[in-house]
């Protein structure tokens, strides 16, 4: 839970890029977990789970201002998302759906990088990449 409290206001109270990536990388282990599909029709479980995963999708389509700046912290939190290994693990069908209409958005609105800094540049390809991998394993899910 403070995890996700923690990607939600990372604008905000400027987290460091590291530790938002720890959080993303942590995260995907969690919805990795192959025995969390039998916990997640509790409630409270899909609940959270539902939470960890919509923060993932937050850092993927803040655009303009707030759009999350850091490619690699953007990479591993769709790549936390293609770690999920079956459709219950999402709780819901609605937390599916609303996981897969995020990465077309984020695929169709995809923008190469603008930075000066070869350190964000370097990962641009990356990510686009990672997108892509990310929305065709949510499609073979299906």
């Amino acid at each position: 839970r403070q995890r996700i409290e923690m990607l939600d206001k990372k604008e905000k109270s400027k987290i460091p890029a590291k530790a938002t990536w720890n959080a993303t990388y942590a995260i995907g282990n969690v919805l990795a977990n192959q025995t969390l599909q039998d916990v997640t029709a509790r409630p409270p479980v899909y609940h959270a789970v539902e939470g960890l995963i919509t923060g993932l999708l937050q850092l993927l389509l803040r655009t303009g201002g707030g759009r999350m700046e850091n490619f690699k912290v953007r990479i591993h939190a769709v790549g936390a998302i293609a770690k999920i290994p079956t459709v219950r693990h999402f709780g819901r069908i609605s937390c599916f759906a609303q996981a897969l209409q995020c990465l077309i958005r984020a695929v169709e609105s995809y923008a190469p990088a603008k930075s000066e800094s070869f350190m964000e540049v370097q990962y641009d390809g990356q990510l686009r990449a990672r997108l892509y991998v990310g929305l065709c394993w949510l499609i073979v899910l299906t």
